[in-house]
């Protein structure tokens, strides 16, 4: 039986199910050592992405598509990028539960859910927290 992908914020820490990691590029001064079990900082989004649409110099529409095209693309070209997609991808298959943390509240428009939706597509469930 495969393992359910989890998305949440770092708000509802305590809340997550198996395996704990953060996909945020920074995460919070008051998060504690064992909160999370991995950081996965390339997963999030860069800077000028970030930047880019909390500056309203996008929308949301190309924010996914931008970064969609940065994770497919670092999928091939990274080897971080891949070897964390792989890891979480082994670690559903092998029935493990995954939480991946990041800022946004759960009804905000937010990367973890672009990185859910990708899962989703591998045929994993996928939940929100």
């Amino acid at each position: 039986m495969k393992g359910t992908l989890y998305t949440s914020y770092f708000a509802r820490i305590k809340q997550g199910n198996g395996i704990k990691i953060s996909v945020a590029r920074f995460n919070p001064k008051w998060l504690n050592q064992g909160d999370i079990d991995e950081w996965f900082r390339d997963l999030a989004p860069s800077i000028e992405l970030l930047n880019d649409y909390k500056n309203n110099k996008i929308d949301w529409e190309q924010y996914t598509e931008r970064y969609n095209k940065s994770l497919i693309e670092g999928y091939f070209t990274n080897p971080r990028i891949n070897k964390m997609v792989r890891t979480i991808e082994s670690l559903l298959n092998n029935g493990k539960d995954v939480t991946i943390y990041c800022y946004e509240k759960p009804s905000d428009n937010c990367h973890r859910h672009l990185i859910g939706q990708s899962f989703k597509k591998m045929g994993f469930e996928v939940k929100e927290i």
